[in-house]
């Protein structure tokens, strides 16, 4: 249940930003969060949002809206679709059904005229460790999603892997990564370049050259142990 309110006339709407420059971005239904000053949300459509501010305070500017089950199924082939407008009219982007490979979900991205931007590929986990992501965005490298405890542990060397092991049974025993699964924090990186980081639902975009549709989608599928 949503405890919100609609908009009151005395709050500007909150118009919707440019997908494209966006670095900090999550899934949400408010418009206007809960603050110390505000005392109650107002509620939204649901879309991919960017916090940012107005005269009014603190807001969650749309950058995309989330297609509703009516809308994405006018695409036979699609799980997801993103669009530009709140009346989902101009489509931004969808998302393919998982495709199992290797034991792996792919989830291919699509633009409006079904061209490929990439895709999101969920790994799954092996013995005493977690699923981790990969995105692949043609023309740049690879990109990986990994537990930062994972993560911490790969770049401590050799000093890291002897405890490998035996951090990993502990993680399996807890509950994976030392994190809880709903806020578990994920660095992604390309090499050495970090491209992105995520926790919970909410994603950092630190690359300039990554394509804001690939982060929009796993924020969309989101790092429940089953895929939404």
């Amino acid at each position: 249940m949503v405890f919100g309110k609609k908009r009151s006339p005395s709050l500007p709407p909150v118009a919707a930003v440019d997908w494209r420059p966006v670095h900090r971005v999550m899934v949400s239904g408010y418009e206007r969060p809960e603050t110390r000053t505000t005392k109650r949300s107002v509620v939204g459509s649901p879309a991919i949002r960017t916090p940012g501010r107005d005269e009014a305070g603190l807001i969650l500017a749309p950058c995309a809206f989330i297609g509703r089950d009516a809308d994405t199924a006018r695409l036979p082939d699609a799980s997801h679709t993103l669009f530009l407008d709140e009346e989902r009219t101009r489509l931004l982007c969808w998302v393919g059904g998982p495709r199992q490979v290797d034991g792996d979900d792919h989830f291919s991205v699509h633009g409006p005229g079904g061209e490929a931007l990439g895709a999101v590929c969920r790994v799954s986990g092996r013995l005493l460790r977690r699923h981790t992501w990969r995105i692949e965005q043609p023309g740049q490298p690879e990109i990986t999603g990994v537990g930062e405890w994972t993560r911490a542990r790969e770049e401590a060397g050799p000093v890291g892997k002897i405890g490998s092991f035996a951090g990993q049974a502990f993680d399996a025993l807890a509950g994976g990564d030392g994190e809880d699964m709903a806020e578990r924090k994920l660095v992604w990186h390309a090499g050495q370049e970090k491209v992105m980081d995520s926790r919970g639902g909410t994603v950092d975009i630190r690359a300039e050259w990554l394509d804001r549709r690939l982060a929009f989608t796993y924020a969309l599928i989101g790092d429940a142990p089953v895929p939404r």
